[in-house]
């Protein structure tokens, strides 16, 4: 109860959240209306966790402040969250990010969580990057918070549900088969069938009702840990999860409610037939036919990972074409499935192999019982397969998040926009920091809408901006490392990729493109006929068109807003999080670009990670718990056929080794092909963007930890011997 009280309270501390971000929103000012202040947003990651920060100046004393803030910070000062706060003082690289004095807090009205690094920052209005005009606080623009919270509420659903509603079958039949054999003589002694239902639903809910209560307060008292604990890949305030008496109320009668049908649900069949219920009888033979679908989507599985590669010709990343796509979930889909509905004929086969004589008597008498109950068995494990096969899933889908999240390749590329940095001495000495390389790239003049109506390369290539590339000979040689032998410093050239050079979609030479200068005046540069090649993963904007070269350090006349500068960093990390601090110590609300970094999908996966490994292990707990709890509730039922053992005179070791392999070898098979299953479904899941990717073992690191604690709780729980010795009234009942 305490798991799914969690699901139900998610909803609402996602809701929470989103409405502290658009109320902490800057919004601009109605039509014709006065503006209060100007602002800028920012948001990077600091040491794997997201920094936020809103730039303000020119704040009017009348503005209305933003949630959880007294005052709004002047140029020179900062209004910080409680996180951000204790960590200035003792990590002066973050504080270059964060400059100022210190004024204030943010409350947690204003905060996403209590560990949310988050600063209103007051600067001068020319050092803002991209200024726009805010009249006050709020907006409902949280679509980059939507694409964060993505679908946490409902994988964490997915993983909890499943593992609590088997424990809640499980707990409502504990004794089953006792109380079959207690409902249905009730039913020989003539109490009318309704009655029996009536007395098994109300016995049900009872306890249903008094567990639920218990689970619920128990989860009060854990929800504050929990909260702050960031155990889900993010945090929360308690307070703001909506959990209502309400609430409270409504989930401890719906357990009690679904207890209570749960109790009565097996009973239908054995009341109608009570002399039925009182024999014991061997399960029907499973069909051979189930196996099918396991077999086809592994074969296909197998297949897409073998035989799908990427193209000749096609880019560095590849991914699987529309409709392979498709197949390849699908297949995905169709072997989860296939391991569900073939383990019982897997299981049965098991357990015939193993009743040879050849074998043992421990191993054919735990043949034995295992082809008896294979259904009761199979029922106990289904919950730690899907487990099984959810982590090594969830793996693969988490590292694709984490790759397509994340910058990649033998350097970092990095853009600082013209709009991003407007002082063009800053933007000289943001060029001049250390870097691999560096060059800038301006786009022409476009020209008027509506001015331009032909298919011509070059009038195409004026309404796209012809772009013209900056930067040295030696530069050039070095990040090709190809002689160029042409390349002299001061002149122009065309520049094409391998793929546009001589091609009819190439500007040819002699066509003109307007440039600006930066001093208000237009320069009308000629493309010369001198061209220089660069192969087609180029870092330079000349794959549509081609475009000009100009072998110089620098911009070619000055630093514009329809330029920008370009570099290529070494592909570290702490590198780049330097680099980022030496731009903010130039100028703080510079926006630094990086290729290939995705914050909102980085944020994502940090939050898809915490809440599926925490789900995996709130529901692999819950699981393991019910197959413990079933496997003596098993054991117990299973009392009168050990004393008919015990009487024989077998002994009680050999009969403790017997459940021990009953268990194990049926364990062992479930997880064989739950883990075989995993490891092919999450490596397909990783490769939907990418074929080219290695095989990724992470999938088995995610399942082993699962497998090994199982097989230690199967060992334990095949120990219990229901008879510790044997009684008289156990030899008289015998």
């Amino acid at each position: 109860m305490t798991a799914g009280t969690l699901v139900a309270v998610m909803p609402g501390v996602l809701h929470g959240r989103a409405e502290v971000m658009n109320a902490r929103m800057p919004s601009p000012p109605v039509e014709n209306g006065h503006a209060n202040f100007a602002f800028s947003t920012s948001t990077d990651v600091w040491d794997g966790q997201r920094l936020g920060r809103t730039f303000l100046a020119d704040v009017r004393s009348s503005t209305v402040t933003a949630p959880g803030v007294t005052r709004l910070p002047n140029a020179g000062e900062v209004v910080v969250s409680p996180a951000l706060a204790a960590r200035l003082p003792h990590e002066p690289d973050l504080a270059v990010l964060v400059p100022g004095r210190v004024v204030g807090t943010v409350q947690p009205a204003g905060l996403l969580s209590p560990d949310e690094l988050f600063a209103y920052v007051g600067v001068e209005r020319d050092r803002m990057a991209d200024a726009h005009n805010g009249a006050s606080f709020g907006s409902r623009d949280s679509l980059a918070l939507e694409k964060q919270q993505a679908g946490l509420t409902q994988s964490l659903a997915l993983l909890v549900l499943p593992p609590v509603v088997i424990y809640l079958v499980v707990c409502g039949r504990l004794a089953a088969a006792t109380r079959l054999r207690r409902y249905a003589a009730l039913r020989l002694l003539g109490m009318r069938r309704g009655l029996v239902l009536r007395t098994a639903f109300l016995e049900s809910s009872v306890a249903g009702l008094i567990g639920g209560f218990i689970g619920i307060v128990l989860f009060r008292l854990a929800h504050p840990a929990l909260a702050s604990s960031g155990l889900l890949g993010f945090s929360w305030y308690p307070d703001k999860s909506g959990f209502t008496p309400v609430s409270i109320g409504f989930l401890t009668v719906f357990v009690g409610i679904a207890s209570g049908f749960v109790g009565a649900a097996g009973l239908r069949r054995s009341l109608d037939r009570p002399i039925d219920a009182r024999k014991d009888t061997s399960e029907v033979r499973p069909r051979p036919w189930l196996l099918l679908p396991l077999v086809f989507g592994l074969g296909s599985t197998t297949y897409l990972l073998l035989a799908v590669r990427r193209p000749a010709g096609a880019g560095v990343h590849y991914a699987m074409p529309g409709t392979m796509t498709w197949v390849a979930i699908g297949s995905v889909v169709i072997t989860v499935l296939g391991v569900l509905v073939s383990l019982k004929p897997i299981l049965a086969a098991v357990a015939q192999m193993m009743a040879r004589p050849s074998f043992p008597l421990p191993v054919r008498m735990a043949g034995a019982r295992l082809a008896l109950q294979t259904g009761v068995t199979l029922r106990l494990l289904v919950g730690l397969a899907l487990l099984v096969l959810v982590a090594g899933v969830s793996a693969g889908v988490l590292r694709d998040l984490e790759l397509r999240s994340s910058p990649s390749g033998t350097n970092y590329s990095v853009d600082i926009e013209g709009s991003s940095a407007p002082n063009p001495v800053v933007r000289q000495e943001v060029f001049e920091l250390p870097a691999r390389f560096r060059w800038t790239v301006q786009s022409s003049v476009l020209p008027e809408p509506g001015a331009v109506q032909t298919t011509d390369v070059v009038e195409q290539a004026k309404v796209s901006g012809y772009r013209l590339v900056s930067m040295s000979c030696s530069g050039l040689r070095k990040l090709f490392r190809q002689a160029y032998p042409d390349c002299r410093d001061g002149r122009w050239y065309r520049m094409a990729s391998r793929s546009i050079a001589n091609t009819a979609y190439e500007v040819p030479a002699g066509a003109a493109f307007n440039y600006d200068r930066g001093d208000g005046t237009q320069q009308s540069v000629t493309v010369p006929a001198e061209r220089l090649v660069v192969p087609d993963d180029s870092p330079f904007p000349v794959q549509a068109y081609g475009g000009l070269f100009y072998a110089h350090e620098g911009p070619a006349w000055a630093w514009t807003t329809d330029s920008y500068s370009s570099f290529l960093i070494d592909p570290d990390p702490a590198e780049l999080s330097r680099f980022k601090v030496r731009v903010a110590a130039l100028s703080p609300a510079t926006q630094v670009r990086v290729w290939g970094e995705d914050l909102d999908l980085l944020e994502l996966a940090r939050n898809q990670r915490g809440v599926i490994g925490f789900g995996v292990l709130i529901g692999f707990l819950v699981a393991i718990l019910a197959f413990g709890i079933a496997t003596v509730d098993n054991a117990v039922e299973r009392r009168r056929d050990v004393a008919v053992l015990l009487v024989v005179g077998m002994r009680k070791r050999l009969i403790r080794l017997t459940q021990i392999m009953q268990l194990l070898a049926a364990l062992v098979v479930v997880l064989l092909v739950a883990a075989a299953a995993g490891y092919l479904a999450g490596n397909v899941a990783l490769r939907l963007n990418d074929v080219n990717r290695p095989w990724y073992a992470g999938t088995l690191d995610a399942m082993m930890p699962l497998a090994g604690a199982s097989v230690i709780v199967a060992v334990c729980a095949g120990s219990f011997v229901a008879v510790r010795r044997l009684r008289s009234e156990d030899l008289k009942r015998e």
